[in-house]
């Protein structure tokens, strides 16, 4: 899914270009998030917060454009369902 759609579905904006250790809030996501989308690159952060989390999870599965990629780095595919 598109990460600008999940933040927006989350009632948030393109955020600040700030960098988080871990994710405590959505303005951490949003700000992190938009931080590395304007390098070009990826980030893996923790959450913290079990609330954020989890509303971060039911908002991106009410979204209709859904994408699982599964990589398996032992036999170094791809899998990718839509």
């Amino acid at each position: 899914m598109s990460g600008v759609e999940l933040l927006t579905a989350l009632g948030h904006g393109p955020g600040q270009s700030l960098d988080s250790v871990s994710i405590e809030s959505l303005t951490d996501l949003t700000n992190t998030f938009t931080h590395y989308f304007g390098k070009g690159s990826a980030a893996e952060r923790v959450f913290n917060s079990k609330e954020i989390y989890a509303a971060v999870i039911e908002t991106a599965e009410k979204l209709e454009k859904k994408e699982v990629i599964i990589f398996l780095s032992e036999f170094f595919e791809f899998c990718f369902f839509k």
